[in-house]
């Protein structure tokens, strides 16, 4: 019975290779009338970091005008409801 399953260990499993499957592709041929596309230049543009930071600079702002306020919750409930009436959301009882 050991002899049996030593055979078994010292074949290794070998499977045939498929053709095309693991092959590297070769790129297609190029034309001769295909033009080459010009050097695109990298980056964004440099006025996008002047609005980037005046966009977040006024994210900031809002936050912090939202972080003094009080909510007057009574207050807030009754214009909600009477924004809900009349946008047909909520129906009057």
């Amino acid at each position: 019975m050991s002899e049996s399953t030593e055979e078994a260990q010292e074949e290794p499993l070998v499977e045939e290779p498929i053709e095309g499957i693991n092959e590297p592709s070769e790129p297609p041929p190029k034309k001769e009338k295909e033009r080459e596309c010009p050097e695109c230049p990298g980056g964004a543009p440099p006025w996008m970091a002047t609005f980037a930071d005046m966009a977040t600079l006024l994210m900031a702002f809002f936050v912090l005008i939202l972080s003094f306020s009080n909510v007057n919750v009574p207050k807030f409930e009754q214009i909600s409801g009477s924004l809900a009436v009349a946008f047909g959301v909520k129906t009057i009882n």
